[in-house]
């Protein structure tokens, strides 16, 4: 996070308008109004949605590369039990089975 980012604010606004009333006659006044403003600071629930969105593409990178991982062991110790079963070598089994074990 750069030294901008850390300053950087998020703002939401609302207008509203607000008419005034005659006193006397308890009507409103037309051309007699003015506009609220009200700012809400919204940099923390910003902040934290983006941490979430990093939090849940870590996640996604984490289970993307555990597959990558899985996969081919998977397939290596499929080979590895296919040797054992149709090898009549006893030392090319005595190694498959190490490997599968290891």
């Amino acid at each position: 996070m750069n030294s901008q980012e850390k300053h950087e604010k998020y703002y939401s606004l609302k207008t509203k308008r607000v008419d005034f009333f005659d006193n006397v006659s308890n009507e409103k006044n037309k051309n007699d109004f003015f506009c609220l403003h009200i700012f809400t600071d919204k940099t923390s629930t910003r902040r934290l949605a983006i941490e979430q969105s990093n939090r849940e593409y870590q996640q996604l990178m984490l289970s993307s590369v555990a597959h990558e991982f899985r996969n081919p062991l998977s397939s290596i110790n499929g080979n590895l039990e296919l040797i054992n079963l149709v090898t009549k070598e006893p030392k090319v089994a005595k190694f498959a089975k190490s490997a599968h074990n290891s």
